[in-house]
This record gives structure tokens, C-alpha cells and sequence, in this order.
């Protein structure tokens, strides 16, 4: 027999028992909807920030705008002296007229990269700078092409100092230079053009074939370079390579010749240290 007191079961009671989390739906509507407003206010005032910026830069790109073509249009800037520097085979009324420069213009107005892209259009002009001086001047530095021999081809062309065949000869147009022949206008021939003219200044250098005494330089695929004197048209044939040596060689000879009083019909240096001189007999 069983005990009442024994089959007693253990209640629980008030120090017993845990507390249990608040699972309330409305506490946590409330706190959304608290969140949202939140959100929904440093948005707005982000937006009111763009906003301001937006409009405080398109009103003073506005107002610039406006600063800008009332000086642009102002007659205060208006273009009233050119002033040319560096002129010597081109004059300044023709640049004038290849620029197309209105003296009627604004100063600012002016577009410095077209301007000069104009001016270069003139076969003489190799580079130009241009400066503005505030507030009615232009100052326009020109630089020249320099012609230090002339090429036969079909027609008679300058040429610079830098192997540029830069314009067809005009009555005008000095041509007291050496005549270079036997080229043609293909891109091995361009190349030579620069050998001949290492050739001509260092010819030039060492006083041998002075270059206002030369009248032709002749270029042969299978002979070389074959100078011609402006006196006496002696060819002196020069070949390919070796040009320092040959022109001391070539100096050795002239001197022999005239110490002899013998004029040469042609001479042809063979190598750096055997030439073949003809004489007359």
C-alpha cells in the first residue's frame, strides 16, 4: 500500500519558475514603423543636399556662361596688332592672308590650334607658335623651312635640311643650291635623300667639296654618290660608306693636283685608299 504523502507529485512554484521573451506583434510594427521614418527623413535630406548642389552648380555654370560671351563679344578685346617674328623668305600680308585673320576678331575668340594649322598651310612655314598679348595683340614666331639643295625629278622641288621635300619651284625662288638627281618619290629613295645630305655637310665640314662649290649630286644604284663641281662639272665619284676616309683621300689628291698644276677630267675614289684619277691628256 501506497502512501498518500509519497504519491504526492512536485509543483512547481512561483521561484521556479523562467521568464519568457515578449513576442508582442504590435511592439514590433511600432519600431518599424519608427525605423522607416528615419530612414525616409535622412533621405529626404540627402536629397535636398543633391538638390541644392545641383542647382547652385548649374547656376553658376549659367553665370559664367554669361561672364564669358559678354567678354568674348566685349570690343575692348578686339584684335588690332600682329606682330611676326622669324620671317625671312615668307612675308607677314601673306601669312596674313593664309591665317585669315579679322582684326575685327575677339582676342579670346580666336581658336590658337586652328589658327596655326592655317599658317602651316604655307609651304615655307615648318612650325609656328602663337601667343596672345592682352588685350588687342597676337605675337605669331614663325619658323622657316630652310632649302639647301634642289631635287630634279620630272620637276624641280626644295628641299630642307631635314631630307623634306616641302614645295615646287617657283620663278621666284632661289635655286643657287646643288641639284640632287637620279631619285624618284618611293620611300628607299627618301632615305637616301638623308644619306646624300650627311654626305653634302660632311663634305661641307672639312672644306673638301665646299657646298656652294658643288652643282650636282648624282645618285646611282649601282656607283653611289657622284658629285659634280659647280666650275669645271668634274665628277668625283664618292660610291657608298666610308666617307670621312674618303674625303681625307680625296683632299690628299686635290691638293697633288693643283701643287702639279694638273686639272682632273674625273676622279673616283674607289675605297678609303685607292682612287682613280682621269686627267687630261
Amino acid at each position: 500500500m501506497v502512501k498518500k504523502s509519497d504519491a504526492r507529485l512536485d509543483e512547481p512554484t512561483m521561484n521556479d519558475t523562467q521568464p519568457i521573451a515578449s513576442h508582442n506583434p504590435r511592439h514590433k510594427t511600432k519600431k518599424r514603423k519608427l525605423l522607416h521614418r528615419e530612414q525616409m527623413k535622412r533621405l529626404l535630406l540627402l536629397s535636398f543636399r543633391v538638390g541644392l548642389f545641383l542647382a547652385c552648380m548649374i547656376i553658376g555654370s549659367l553665370f559664367v556662361n554669361y561672364v564669358l560671351h559678354r567678354i568674348v563679344q566685349s570690343s575692348y578685346l578686339t584684335i588690332k596688332d600682329v606682330q611676326f617674328e622669324g620671317c625671312q623668305r615668307v612675308t607677314p600680308p601673306e601669312l596674313m592672308r593664309t591665317a585669315g585673320i579679322n582684326f575685327q576678331t575677339n582676342i579670346l575668340s580666336l581658336n590658337l590650334k586652328d589658327l596655326a594649322r592655317r599658317l602651316k598651310a604655307n609651304h615655307w612655314v615648318k612650325e609656328v607658335a602663337i601667343n596672345r598679348i592682352f588685350p588687342h595683340a597676337l605675337k605669331i614666331k614663325v619658323d622657316e623651312r630652310v632649302p639647301v639643295a634642289l631635287v630634279s625629278h620630272k620637276k624641280l622641288f626644295l628641299l630642307d635640311n631635314e631630307g623634306m621635300l616641302f614645295k615646287e619651284v617657283e620663278p621666284n625662288d632661289v635655286t643657287d643650291m646643288p641639284v640632287i638627281t637620279g631619285l624618284s618619290f618611293s620611300a628607299e629613295n627618301s632615305r637616301l635623300i638623308k644619306k646624300v645630305l650627311n654626305v653634302l655637310d660632311t663634305a661641307d665640314a672639312t672644306g673638301v667639296l665646299k657646298r656652294d662649290t658643288i652643282s650636282e649630286i648624282h645618285l646611282d644604284d649601282t656607283y653611289g654618290i657622284t658629285f659634280y663641281t659647280l666650275q669645271e662639272a668634274i665628277p668625283i665619284r664618292i660610291g657608298f660608306g666610308d666617307y670621312q676616309q674618303k674625303f681625307a683621300l680625296l683632299a690628299e689628291i686635290l691638293e697633288n693636283l693643283r701643287n702639279r698644276k694638273i686639272t682632273p677630267k674625273a676622279i673616283d675614289l674607289v675605297s678609303s685608299g685607292i682612287a682613280h684619277v682621269r686627267v687630261t691628256s
